[in-house]
């Protein structure tokens, strides 16, 4: 699936998980209290989540000039995807209607294995529950083995 990113140019998530594993999160609307603190607990573990192998990326409804200035503000080191039409959004079950998202983040191993979904959670909760999921997963075991899904939890949001 291609999306628009903050930049303006298309990202490939196809392609990105041909190179290494992805961590989405996604949020309700930028520059707001909840999708802010969500947004800069992910800045501060980028470099863990990509040490690990994972590309961190973030995504709203939102235009990608919201995106941009939001991206500034806070100083966010990793590409805002624009999903305007909610397609992805929808897929991943993180549509809240009429046309909202559910705050929510997905890890997928390299090669498009989904192996953790946590859709309706907290702010805080969504960077602290990825760091948490991909520290634990067992470097020996084969999470580049196709489509699947290891774990998909729903919770309420605080």
């Amino acid at each position: 699936m291609k999306l628009l990113a903050d930049d303006g140019k298309e990202v490939d998530l196809g392609a990105v998980l041909k190179e290494q594993g992805l961590v989405l999160f996604m949020y309700p609307k930028a520059n707001t209290p909840g999708c802010t603190k969500q947004a800069c607990g992910f800045r501060e573990n980028t470099a863990e989540l990509s040490s690990a192998g994972f590309a961190v990326y973030g995504m709203s409804a939102d235009t990608p000039a919201a995106q941009t200035s939001w991206k500034t503000k806070h100083n966010l080191a990793y590409p805002l995807l624009c999903d305007r039409d909610l397609a992805l959004v929808k897929a991943i079950g993180a549509f809240k209607a009429p046309k909202n998202i559910k705050r929510s983040h997905i890890v997928v191993a390299k090669g498009g294995k989904v192996l953790d979904v946590r859709v309706m959670i907290g702010p805080e909760d969504s960077f602290k529950e990825a760091v948490k999921f991909v520290k634990g997963l067992d470097k020996a075991d084969d999470v580049d083995d196709g489509p699947g899904v290891v774990s998909v939890a729903h919770s309420r949001a605080r």
